[in-house]
């Protein structure tokens, strides 16, 4: 199961979908399928990113628009809206259920997660469960799937970050310029990088080893020298 369906949650729903044969993903979006529609703008995709769409995920109908074609290392100019659209339409077994909003997730007695979400619709809310393997938390900044996790070993072990939900400390939280523009990619290519990771650890062992290997960087290493640098520059 996946929370959120933005671009980290999409991109790892497309990996699994593309290559992974049997897989059955759930994914869980808060907004209704309605309230999408909002556009910020566009944003600029690296190539590596666009690389990524248009060959790794294999999202068609994405109007990738190269800034300037005779600079190497160009970056791509797409409508967010448009690009989001695409991801999702190009999911074909995943399951998105919008309206729902993240609630908990317990132990469960055979060693899988019982998902807690509350569904929304025109006849109002019902409260739901789902049980569920291994959870991916792509709810963004202040990602409720994460802080749900630390209750237990178990919890912790099955419940992998992408994206704004993995960042760790305040300072990381940036909303400057380039987080705004390069964020879309940082959160495609990390979703790909834990897609493939899933492919390839599919043991909750693995899985255990992997989460480890996965956020130690993210988590200490990048933290560590930021707080370096900040020290330093004061």
């Amino acid at each position: 199961m996946i929370v959120g369906a933005g671009f980290a949650g999409c991109a790892v729903a497309l990996y699994l979908e593309r290559y992974i044969d049997f897989v059955d993903v759930v994914m869980l979006e808060e907004l209704m399928e309605d309230q999408q529609g909002n556009d910020y703008g566009d944003i600029r995709l690296t190539q590596t990113a666009a690389h990524l769409v248009a060959n790794t995920l294999k999202v068609k109908g994405a109007s990738l628009i190269n800034d300037d074609s005779n600079i190497e290392n160009a970056d791509y100019s797409i409508s967010r809206s448009e690009l989001l659209s695409s991801m999702r339409q190009a999911l074909k077994k995943t399951k998105i259920l919008f309206g729902s909003k993240f609630l908990d997730i317990e132990d469960h007695k055979e060693q899988r997660l019982s998902v807690k979400y509350c569904q929304t619709d025109k006849n109002g809310q019902d409260k739901c469960i789902l049980d569920a393997d291994l959870l991916v938390a792509a709810d963004g900044l202040v990602s409720h799937c994460k802080a749900a996790a630390r209750k237990s070993v178990n919890c912790k072990n099955r419940v992998l970050t992408v994206g704004d939900a993995r960042r760790f400390y305040r300072f990381e939280l940036d909303f400057s310029y380039r987080r705004i523009q390069k964020g879309a990619s940082e959160a495609i290519q990390e979703g790909c990088k834990l897609g493939k990771l899933i492919q390839e650890k599919q043991t909750l062992k693995q899985f255990t080893v992997a989460r480890n290997e996965y956020e130690f960087f993210t988590h200490r290493v990048i933290p560590l020298i930021a707080l370096l640098i900040a020290i330093y520059l004061r």
